[in-house]
């Protein structure tokens, strides 16, 4: 991931948690991961490496959804190709 996409990557976080659509979870990016911190008990878990992603896109249809779409990679992870952050937290 270049240092552009980075930047974008973390304008696009950063517009996810203030606007609070990520419902109790909060996502950033610490070294060379993509981090979801969970506001309930506070624990963090790995959602991705940074460099495993391909492209990101902040999705926002009033009628059906909100979140954020990431493509990863091929290869990088057994059977996913893309990774869905919304109000409900991670989906692969």
């Amino acid at each position: 991931m270049k240092m552009v996409q980075r930047k974008e990557l973390e304008k696009i976080l950063k517009k996810f948690n203030k606007e609070e659509l990520g419902g109790g979870y909060l996502y950033f990016l610490h070294k060379n991961e993509l981090i979801q911190l969970d506001l309930v008990d506070y624990s963090c878990c790995t959602v991705c490496s940074i460099e495993d992603i391909k492209s990101t896109e902040f999705i926002r249809d009033e009628m059906t959804m909100e979140g954020i779409y990431i493509e990863i990679k091929e290869g990088k992870y057994e059977e996913i190709d893309s990774i869905w952050i919304g109000e409900y937290g991670v989906q692969m």
